[in-house]
């Protein structure tokens, strides 16, 4: 995973910040959520996790360009899936789920969303995804691409800049037309398709300031390599 340096231009830019804009937008992030029905998972939350805090909530604001609405709806909705992902042990802090031996961090979750509670730079520019193809059809799980969307759509407190898909196989170009309508007109449109030499991808990415050879994965020809905390 790594920010982006430059937005694509379908990303909402966020505002610039300051204490009086922060202070309001929390205030009313938390009367929205008073107004709501009460979720269990919240309340337990509020008592029990070390990471409910203002700084948590602004994670969701910034996610959603300040909306506190849809902040307030994506903040309830990530309380339950995180517990139903990790069960019991939800309301332990993230970096202790990281650590934790747990089936769930197969999927890289918390890797996720523990670098959007942590990372400023990522909750305002958003993260970048590149994609290694499948090499055939038969390979696509299509509940695990079902998931993996509507994580970003509506769970992750997390902005997706761009997702950029290496070489794929022209067999495949219509699952990543299918994939694109099932993420929404909004996302399906951060969505590009990088193909040829390592010269003519570089150019490729130049259009989003990921045109360097050192901002390219190394698993695709380039020098970028990532530093795991966990």
């Amino acid at each position: 995973m790594s920010t982006c340096k430059r937005r694509p231009q379908t990303q909402t830019p966020t505002p610039n910040e300051d204490d009086g804009l922060l202070q309001t937008k929390l205030r009313e992030f938390d009367a929205t959520l008073n107004k709501l029905p009460t979720s269990t998972n919240v309340s337990k939350a509020m008592s029990d996790c070390p990471d409910y805090s203002d700084a948590m909530k602004l994670v969701f604001l910034r996610c959603e360009v300040f909306n506190v609405e849809l902040a307030v709806r994506r903040f309830v909705a990530y309380w339950e899936t995180r517990v139903e992902v990790f069960g019991e042990h939800a309301f332990s802090s993230l970096l202790g789920l990281a650590n934790d031996d747990h089936e769930a961090m197969k999927c890289k979750y918390t890797q996720v969303a523990e670098s959007a509670l942590r990372e400023e730079s990522v909750q305002k520019k958003g993260i970048v995804i590149y994609v290694r193809t499948l090499q055939s059809i038969m390979d696509w799980r299509v509940g695990l691409c079902k998931n993996v969307i509507s994580s970003v759509k509506g769970t992750l407190p997390v902005r997706l800049a761009g997702c950029h898909v290496i070489d794929p196989p022209l067999i495949l170009h219509g699952v990543i037309s299918l994939s694109k309508k099932m993420m929404g007109k909004k996302l399906g449109k951060r969505v590009y398709i990088h193909s040829g030499s390592l010269d003519k991808k570089l150019k490729s990415l130049s259009k989003f300031g990921l045109g360097r050879v050192d901002m390219y994965p190394i698993v695709f020809g380039g020098q970028l390599g990532f530093k795991s905390s966990y």
